[in-house]
């Protein structure tokens, strides 16, 4: 039936891109959304995208020339309107958006398929900035945030299905996905908060794949025949807030 199933150990707190910040969100919004540009996986340097080519007009003036053919899950044609009221959104949800969504001063629509950017000062992170801008559809954008939320709908290569509180979240391919059709066609994410379990569930044949492999279980897994452990380098890093205004931190 061509179904992959990945574990992971946290819930997402929504499926909508703009309404959170969190890791385990991020992991099923790069399979539903696209942004207007990516980054390449070993020069981190952007890439082509929703935005298929740009010119750098002056120094704050950016020309960006919208991908033609890109369909939405639900039929419809992706255009610089979308384009134009998924940046304005980003922008009004600023509490999860506002790292990146503030360094524009002017959008203009020029054409269906062409957007001019003008940037408050000389900004050198526009295309990387524009990156992490996911790409709704004007009229679900228009209908606020209980309908982004309700109903996660990108131009990404799959399509969301359904969602089982505690449990899993499905998905399907987007056959009409302009990079072309998914090769895997049912992507299922289960959430299983606990390690070692995640570990069993892989050993068991339960799943296909761990996002989040237990330190504890490392060395077994890598001696298991049938196993594959994947190490590489990563681009993330963690960190831990304290609240400087509560004791004892308040204390300098």
């Amino acid at each position: 039936n061509n179904l992959v199933v990945i574990a992971t150990a946290n819930e997402p707190p929504t499926m909508a891109p703009h309404q959170h910040n969190a890791v385990a969100g991020g992991y099923m919004n790069i399979l539903t959304h696209n942004g207007m540009f990516k980054t390449n996986i070993d020069t981190l340097a952007p890439e082509p995208g929703l935005i298929e080519s740009y010119e750098n007009v002056s120094d704050k003036e950016w020309r960006l020339h919208v991908r033609q053919g890109v369909k939405f899950h639900d039929g419809s044609d992706m255009t610089a309107e979308d384009i134009v009221a998924s940046m304005e959104y980003a922008r009004e949800n600023s509490s999860y958006t506002n790292t990146y969504s503030t360094f524009w001063d002017k959008l203009e629509i020029k054409d269906d398929y062409t957007v001019v950017v003008t940037t408050k000062e000389v900004y050198a992170k526009t295309l990387i900035d524009l990156s992490s801008h996911y790409v709704l559809p004007k009229e679900l954008v228009e209908q606020g945030n209980e309908a982004v939320a309700a109903y996660p709908i990108g131009t990404g290569p799959y399509k969301y299905v359904k969602w089982t509180l505690g449990d899993s979240v499905e998905f399907e391919a987007f056959e009409d996905y302009w990079e072309g059709a998914p090769a895997i066609k049912h992507l299922k994410y289960r959430i299983i908060p606990e390690g070692s379990s995640r570990t069993i569930a892989l050993e068991a044949g339960e799943i296909d794949f761990i996002v989040e492999v237990d330190n504890n279980d490392l060395a077994r897994l890598e001696e298991t025949e049938g196993i594959e452990v994947i190490n590489k380098t990563g681009t993330s890093f963690n960190f831990l807030v304290l609240n400087n205004e509560r004791a004892p931190f308040d204390n300098q």
